[in-house]
Parts: C-alpha cells; structure tokens; sequence
C-alpha cells in the first residue's frame, strides 16, 4: 500500500483558482501494477503514520486551518473517519491526551 497528501488544483471558467487536497491511498497486488483506490480523512486533514491495532486502523491528521490534530479510527481506509470526542486536540497545549 502507498498513501500520499495529494492537492488538486481547478481553475472556473473566470480563470479562480480553487485548491483541495486529500489524503489518498493505492494498492498493489502484484508486486507491479498499482491501482488507486480512492481517498480518506477529511480534505486538508493530512494524516501521519497509519498504524494497525487489531481489525482497526488509526492515525493522528494535522489541520493547518485550526492547527489541531484530530483522532481518526476505521476498519479500512475508505471507512477511516475522525473521533467525534474529544474532536479536536490543539496543538498549543504541552500535553496531548487520548482517552481510549
């Protein structure tokens, strides 16, 4: 499997730019031939390190707009969704807690 944080960038037909990016995700079966298998995490989440705990996957994503990391849990990739509670942990306070 090989992740990235991937931006798209559109131009309207005014000639605005709009800019996205998302975390992204491919599989390779074969050793050879790679298939991209969609995008997980909230856009402008950018998740770090992907760890397996069991049938769980779990990662901490940093989001520059609120500068926070938030807790995201799944059973798979596409399924990977951010801990509503405690939802966002700033990045300001010397101690970072997760309540399991």
């Amino acid at each position: 499997m090989l992740t990235a944080f991937a931006r798209k960038i559109e131009i309207d037909e005014l000639g605005d730019e709009s800019k996205t990016s998302q975390n992204t995700y491919w599989y390779c079966s074969d050793s050879l031939n790679w298939e991209h298998n969609g995008f997980f995490a909230k856009p402008f989440h950018w998740c770090w390190r992907l760890s397996w705990h069991g049938q769980h996957i779990c990662s901490l994503a940093y989001a520059p707009q609120t500068e926070s990391l938030h807790l995201y849990r799944g059973s798979e990739l596409g399924k990977l969704k951010a801990d509503p509670s405690p939802g966002i942990l700033p990045l300001n306070n010397s101690r970072l807690l997760i309540k399991g």
